[in-house]
């Protein structure tokens, strides 16, 4: 009787076993960066917070609140990204500026800055694409 339960309880163990997800960096309140990155500063406004973050031997800027700047930055193509799939992108002067929207009360955005030469051609791109919501 025993034998014939073991592939049973076999079965059962690898159903309920969790899948592994993807590796991730270092997470807040809200999100979690790429794996590999790292916060090396964090400056707390009245209802904001700006990190800045170092991934790849590049530097990005990640605003988390509810009020980001959307300065002119040319055109804003789409960006499907994990943590938004409608986000969108404007490029400028060789940066690049990302608004994500949460889904939550606060932060309502996130507003994802970095090294980008256009929409095409974006190290910011790939930086935000390792983002994941909390």
């Amino acid at each position: 009787m025993r034998i014939r339960c073991l592939p049973l309880i076999v079965i059962a163990l690898e159903a309920c076993t969790p899948t592994v997800s993807e590796p991730a960096g270092p997470c807040t309140e809200n999100f979690c960066l790429p794996d590999g990155a790292k916060i090396t500063r964090t400056q707390e406004g009245p209802d904001f917070n700006v990190h800045d973050v170092s991934w790849m031997g590049q530097r990005f800027g990640i605003y988390e609140g509810n009020h980001p700047q959307k300065g002119d930055q040319g055109s804003r193509a789409a960006v499907k990204l994990r943590i938004d799939p409608k986000a969108r992108i404007g490029v400028a002067e060789g940066r690049g500026s990302i608004i994500v929207a949460t889904g939550k009360g606060w932060p309502a955005f996130l507003d994802v800055m970095g090294p980008c030469r256009s929409d095409k051609d974006c190290t910011l791109v790939k930086f935000a694409e390792g983002l994941r919501g909390r």
